[in-house]
């Protein structure tokens, strides 16, 4: 792979950061194989540039998607390969999601590192279009649904994903992240939790 197809990969991720791997499509676009194309984005991921979560699937969840989903590490990373300035972010809202949900990513990996525990990132979707942007999962099976919100106004259905994750005994948390100032709590497993948390050891 040259140097010019190599960054073109990474803009290509770029545009899909926060979203579902599809290799078949960036295949196409690069007119690659799809295992050329698995096997560059693992090289990118073995050098700490992107990160692929894999799709949450039990059991219990017969309808849920495993197909993985793409973050880069390093949002600064991202929004120099996108060409976004910190004012075109600020007054785009369809570009400040999906960057804070990979900025949140690239935090709870980073938590993961350190943590004494052994966790596991994945998220999840199913085939009813729920998703939810992170699933935190311990080593005792315990396990953290995570949403991100670039809002400062939280409502209690936006939780829904989690509720129905909690009820089927696949989660036993539910977490949003956003970005208010103001620890929220809407019942003894759901609260919103500021995006500042994500720097202290009272947070996820």
């Amino acid at each position: 792979m040259s140097s010019d197809e190599m960054v073109q990969l990474l803009k290509l991720l770029a545009c899909i950061s926060s979203d579902a791997l599809n290799y078949a499509s960036l295949g196409k676009a690069l007119q690659m194989d799809i295992k050329s194309v698995q096997k560059y984005v693992s090289a990118l991921e073995n050098l700490y540039l992107v990160k692929r979560v894999p799709g949450w699937h039990r059991n219990e969840l017969k309808r849920s998607v495993k197909q993985a989903k793409i973050h880069f590490v390093d949002t600064g990373l991202l929004c120099a390969l996108r060409g976004i300035s910190e004012d075109l972010l600020q007054a785009d809202k369809n570009l400040m999601d999906p960057m804070m949900e990979t900025w949140v990513c690239s935090e709870l990996l980073k938590a993961i590192a350190v943590s004494d525990e052994d966790c596991q990132l994945f998220h999840y979707r199913d085939k009813n279009k729920r998703e939810l942007d992170f699933i935190l999962s311990g080593h005792n099976g315990r396990a953290t649904g995570i949403e991100v919100k670039a809002g400062l106004t939280i409502k209690k259905e936006m939780f829904a994903a989690q509720e129905m994750l909690i009820k089927t005994g696949c989660i036993q948390r539910g977490v949003i992240v956003y970005y208010g100032d103001r620890v929220l709590s809407f019942s003894d497993q759901l609260m919103a939790l500021p995006v500042s948390c994500l720097f202290c050891s009272a947070g996820l």
